[in-house]
Parts: structure tokens; sequence; C-alpha cells
């Protein structure tokens, strides 16, 4: 009987879902995959970037600045950042329908200051430019939408 039954598990679904693989920075050990034709991607990128945006408006105007310097001196703004960077882990994950997160960002905080704005901001202005490529789909409000969170 058990046999049969690991017969079955190796059998498993296969089908062809869409899901095309797009390397991180040009690194192909870093390949985030999805299906630029989901019917569903539109939706989940305004939600996720609707919850982006919440999470960030969590850290609290007397850490702002030691969070877009990049120094957290303070317990709070460690814990913050924590919180912050776990909600948009969560959000891009569930955008993406996919555990992308790691892969994009390694051990590097979403929060880290790069040219004026978080790092948040250019991944997200990276995917929505490679969504529209890809789909034809016009992201420009929801990267207007983003880019006023720009840490100067």
């Amino acid at each position: 009987m058990k046999a049969n039954v690991e017969n079955k598990i190796m059998t498993g679904l296969n089908f062809d879902d869409g899901k095309k693989g797009f390397p991180v920075n040009g690194d192909l050990n870093r390949m985030i995959y999805f299906n630029p034709s989901d019917v569903n991607l539109y939706d989940r990128i305004t939600k996720a970037s609707e919850d982006i945006i919440s999470a960030l408006e969590i850290i609290p105007a007397s850490l702002k600045d030691e969070v877009e310097s990049g120094k957290l001196e303070t317990d709070e703004a460690v814990k913050t950042v924590d919180l912050v960077q776990r909600k948009i882990k969560e959000a891009l994950n569930y955008m993406l329908d996919s555990d992308c997160y790691d892969t994009i960002f390694g051990n590097t905080s979403p929060l880290t200051p790069v040219n004026g704005e978080f790092l948040i901001n250019g991944v997200m202005e990276g995917l929505t430019n490679l969504i529209v490529a890809e789909s034809g789909k016009d992201m420009e409000k929801l990267n207007k939408k983003l880019s006023k969170y720009k840490t100067k």
C-alpha cells in the first residue's frame, strides 16, 4: 500500500502556470517568478502597495530621521523597523504570489536609504516597470503613490 501512495505523490500535478523567471539586478542566482498575465496581479499590486504605504506610516515622526538615516540608535527604532520590514515582506510575497522577498532583499533592509529614498521604493518602481513591460498594464498611478515616501 505504501509504495502505491508514493507513486501517486511522485506523479504530481503538472501544468504550465504562465510564470516567468526574472533575475534580480541581472543576477541569475537571484530569480523571482510570477505570471505577468495573471488577471489578479493588478489587484494584488494595488493592495500590496497600499499595505506597504501603511507599513511605512507606522514609523512615528519622532523616529523618522533616525530610520531615514539608516542609523538605528534606539530600541524603539529597531523594533519599529523590524515590524515595518515584516509587513513589507508579507505584502511583497502576496503581490507576486511567491516567496520573493528574501530573493530580492537578501539580508538588506527594504528601509535602507538609497539615493534619497528607501530601497523598497526602488524595488517597487522596478517591479511595476517590469510588470508594465511584460503585461502592458499602466502602473503609473501606483508609482506616483509610492513616490511620496521618498526619504529626502
